[in-house]
């Protein structure tokens, strides 16, 4: 590290990611802010920082604190405390490093904890105490993508994903719209409103749609009927199918984005939120580095991020000409 200014990425990556080794940690040179391999250029914001990949592993990002081992499976539910050693033992391989400020470094004391699906998840939940590991004259930020699991209804107009949680925790904290509010550290937010995942495990279960209505639909947009696309989107003024007369009510973008108002608007907090039918939107250069589709006011991922980061401009950015849900190119 003690080649690189004093700054530094840690992403949190998803378990079934093969950029890890058998490590825990490992120290890549050339990663994107979520983990995965890309070719920085000078040109590009982050081109010369640490990064530092860590594997996802614990089923509940890294929340988990539990004493007893459970028996059936002989596993170890303590993702909080490995979470709390990496960070030591990055401090201690040199990531302490970043809250050395000198004026011939423009960027160092700079740290960023990012993640994508549930490592976006735990960089919401985690952000403040990543902040509290460093001096205040640090500068510290989190970036979230696709970690924004909303608690919004589903097809059946009830909250049939709470019942995943409970294996996890029975606690509404766990949700980041209920979070959020009490995160003071600078949270930037990556996501789509038709986030592949939350609709095909959220509004649409097999719990929720029991009958498999929404299969198709939720497996490829372009099988969607109209109805589909109204109840995906926010307008639902002539539903014909039986199935959706109670669900017309319920509109998942809107929920989605009803969810989303507590993030806040203070500069602070920034946002690039899209309509792809997507499920993350860092862990390709097409997208963070953005073609056309995936740009928002002619900005790009990377330059938006970049923009907030370094206190350029305020960024809160949301694609309100094409709000139908769509396949962005990659």
């Amino acid at each position: 590290m003690s080649n690189r200014p004093n700054c530094i990425i840690l992403a949190i990556s998803p378990a079934n990611q093969d950029i890890s080794t058998s490590d825990d940690i490992k120290l890549a040179k050339q990663v994107d802010p979520t983990g995965r391999i890309s070719v920085p250029t000078q040109k590009q914001d982050f081109y010369n920082w640490n990064r530092v990949s860590i594997r996802y592993c614990d089923g509940s990002s890294f929340t988990e604190d539990i004493e007893e081992v459970d028996p059936a499976t002989n596993l170890h539910f303590r993702g909080a405390r490995v979470f709390d050693v990496i960070i030591q033992e990055l401090l201690g391989k040199g990531m302490k490093s970043a809250s050395k400020f000198t004026k011939t470094q423009s960027r160092c004391g700079q740290a960023l904890l990012s993640g994508s699906s549930a490592g976006g998840l735990a960089s919401l939940l985690h952000c403040d105490k990543f902040r509290a590991f460093f001096p205040t004259s640090t500068q510290v930020k989190c970036l979230s993508d696709a970690g924004y699991f909303a608690h919004v209804k589903d097809l059946s107009g009830e909250y049939k994903f709470e019942g995943y949680y409970d294996q996890v925790v029975n606690l509404h904290c766990f949700y980041p719209q209920y979070a959020i509010p009490y995160v003071k550290t600078p949270i930037f937010l990556l996501h789509s409103t038709y986030d592949t995942f939350q609709v095909q495990n959220i509004l649409a279960s097999p719990q929720a749609d029991p009958n498999g209505l929404f299969t198709k639909c939720k497996q490829d947009i372009n099988a969607c009927t109209t109805d589909q696309i109204q109840r995906l989107q926010n307008t639902c003024d002539n539903c014909n199918n039986t199935f959706f007369l109670f669900s017309c009510k319920l509109h998942f973008r809107s929920e989605f984005l009803n969810a989303l108002s507590v993030f806040g608007n203070g500069s602070s907090r920034g946002w690039f939120i899209t309509n792809c039918f997507t499920h993350g939107q860092c862990e390709y250069g097409s997208k963070w580095l953005g073609n056309s589709s995936w740009k928002l006011n002619n900005k790009a991922i990377a330059e938006a991020v970049g923009d907030w980061f370094y206190d350029r401009s305020t960024v809160q950015m949301m694609d309100s000409q094409n709000v139908l849900p769509h396949y962005c190119k990659t």
